[in-house]
């Protein structure tokens, strides 16, 4: 196993970010398919 990176805070802040948004793009995606589903 390598070991673990040391990421500055900045780093870690946009690994952070970029989780978040991409989460927020997973539910955003449910969000629409089941409205479309429900409406459609």
């Amino acid at each position: 196993m390598p070991a673990p990176l040391s990421l500055s805070l900045s780093d870690q802040l946009a690994l952070q970010r970029t989780r978040l948004a991409n989460e927020r793009t997973l539910l955003t995606y449910v969000r629409t398919s089941l409205a479309l589903l429900g409406f459609g």
